[in-house]
């Protein structure tokens, strides 16, 4: 069993719990178990990625045709590409870029959808 004091406070805990936290972990003995409802907060930050993620793909199709702008490379400001796919990791498309650039990871913030001609 992990030490109470090795962890870190779970997002949106209350500070005025950790004096009483510690000192129920304190006279626990190292056999028992931990009381109910002492979980992670995992689930809550994987649903809001996901949620981001989907926000992010809004707007955006696969093999659409983008416009790249406001990066901080400037040789690829006004570039065209196509985006190929989505990775809800990173949030950012991959897309392919005209000529010899290659494949690159975008985020959708620079990128401005344009209309099939």
């Amino acid at each position: 069993e992990v030490p109470r004091t090795n962890l870190r406070p779970m997002a949106g805990a209350a500070s005025a719990q950790a004096p009483a936290v510690q000192a129920s972990t304190a006279t626990r003995s190292p056999t028992s178990k931990p009381a109910a409802g002492g979980g992670s907060d995992w689930a809550a930050v994987e649903n809001e990625r996901r949620r981001l993620a989907e926000g992010f793909r809004s707007g955006f199709h696969q093999h659409g045709t983008v416009l790249l702008q406001g990066l901080s490379s400037e040789a690829l400001n006004g570039k065209r590409g196509t985006l190929v796919s989505f990775d809800s990791q990173t949030l950012r498309w991959q897309v392919a870029l005209e000529g010899e650039l290659g494949t690159k990871a975008i985020r959708p913030a620079n990128l401005v959808p344009q209309a099939v001609s």
